[in-house]
């Protein structure tokens, strides 16, 4: 008796063990984006916003001139050209500063970089409006005697971070 019930509990977990096996997939499933990452299909050029630069900023000698030079530098290595107006994505930097009570020395910045692109809305009848489809923050902190090669820091991991959300989304395959 014993034996019969071995031979059916070893039949039941073969049985199992195979349909287990049957239904696992045999390759895995590509990960899924999130909306947000799958709107950066295909970018290939952007427009550079920059909002007006703090003053700290402005005294250690960063500039629109020095922001366009950096993103377009990072962009163009990655095959994103930098361009004005023509109906292009926009990134927009948004940087906000502050400095330490205690000491002026001590500034923290966090940079808020978004991409900015026209969406059409169907309950307001397919309108069309420039909205932010995907943000990126970033912060950093230093002393007032290296904050312009802090901040180039985390305005190049700023880039990377966009870098990194529109390769993933280029790479996708459903």
């Amino acid at each position: 008796m014993q034996r019969i019930i071995r031979i059916t509990g070893v039949m039941v977990l073969a049985a199992l063990a195979a349909t287990v096996a049957r239904s696992a997939p045999l390759l895995p499933k590509a990960p899924r984006l999130s909306d947000e990452v799958l709107t950066m299909v295909g970018i290939n050029r952007v427009e550079l916003l920059v909002m007006p630069l703090p003053e700290p900023l402005v005294d250690a000698g960063v500039d629109l001139r020095w922001v366009r030079n950096r993103f377009g530098t990072q962009l163009a290595a990655a095959g994103i050209d930098l361009v004005q107006g023509g109906g292009a994505p926009s990134l927009r930097l948004h940087v906000r500063m502050i400095v330490s009570d205690k000491t002026d020395r001590l500034i923290s910045h966090v940079n808020v970089l978004t991409l900015e692109q026209n969406v059409r809305i169907d309950r307001l009848r397919g309108r069309a409006a420039r909205i932010p489809t995907w943000t990126g923050i970033l912060g950093g902190m230093g002393d007032r005697e290296n904050l312009k090669s802090q901040f180039e820091k985390t305005v190049q991991k700023s880039i990377g971070q966009f870098l990194i959300k529109t390769r993933a989304a280029s790479d996708y395959r459903p």
